[in-house]
């Protein structure tokens, strides 16, 4: 619709046009009140940042009904959580299911993690890894991690050292900080110590304060010439497949 194009240029802005978040909301809740569900979906996100939820999750409830697939998955994390609307944990199950069964990556995660907690549904270690695996192969970084710690440890997949560690690459290549430091581990392990370098720089600007210790025990062992080619890689480093994501938005 042409007011959610206009709304992207001023919340980004982009294509000639200054950054402006007020037009950009107003843009949105245009296109929403002519029944757009990218645009509920839009000005939901811009009014949950603001700190309306509750305005927010009636936006996220509309798209939701009219099968919008991210309005499902935001519709049920406020659900879940309670936020800008009542707790029911179980109704957000219902609309997570849905967006997960529609390919939605978060809601496949999400869907994950209250399977493997226990949260409005009854506790499924298998079935919690069987949606981590759908999120992962969309490349949804906390679901290739939390997909490698299954296999590593066996809750509900068989026990598979090589497919854990091939998910934790793939985790740490995507940008995740607590996989980018198991990855160091397994690079140091490895042999590799510019690699384990690389990996451990960016797991501690990721956040990582684990990270701080090793990075330490690490550097007494290379060379000036080593900490500088791990120090260039590391500030050069892109996630692989990097993709926008917002925690409740399409824009």
């Amino acid at each position: 619709m042409h007011l959610v194009h206009w709304g992207k240029k001023y919340k980004h802005g982009t294509h000639g046009e200054a950054r402006n978040p007020r037009k950009a909301l107003d843009c949105f809740l245009g296109g929403a009140e002519k029944g757009c569900a990218a645009a509920m979906v839009d000005g939901g996100l811009m009014l949950w940042e603001r700190g309306d939820k509750a305005e927010a999750v009636r936006w996220y409830k509309q798209a939701a009904e009219m099968g919008d697939r991210v309005g499902q998955t935001n519709l049920a994390i406020a659900l879940q959580s309670g936020e800008g609307t009542e707790r029911q944990p179980r109704e957000a199950i219902r609309w997570f299911k849905l967006a997960a069964d529609g390919g939605n990556d978060r809601a496949q995660y999400s869907l994950a993690l209250s399977y493997q907690k226990g949260i409005g549904v009854e506790q499924d270690a298998g079935r919690a890894a069987y949606w981590y695996n759908r999120a992962a192969r969309l490349e949804n970084r906390r679901a290739m991690y939390n997909l490698a710690l299954c296999y590593q440890d066996g809750v509900g997949v068989r026990k598979d050292r090589a497919l854990s560690r091939s998910w934790m690459r793939r985790a740490a290549a995507a940008g995740h900080a607590r996989a980018q430091l198991e990855r160091a581990r397994l690079a140091e392990e490895e042999g590799n110590t510019t690699e384990a370098l690389v990996y451990c720089n960016l797991a501690m600007e990721g956040g990582s304060r684990e990270a701080e210790a090793s990075l330490v025990s690490l550097t007494s062992h290379l060379s000036d010439r080593q900490l500088l080619v791990a120090a260039q890689r590391a500030e050069a480093w892109q996630p692989a497949g990097r993709r926008k994501r917002q925690r409740c938005s399409r824009a």
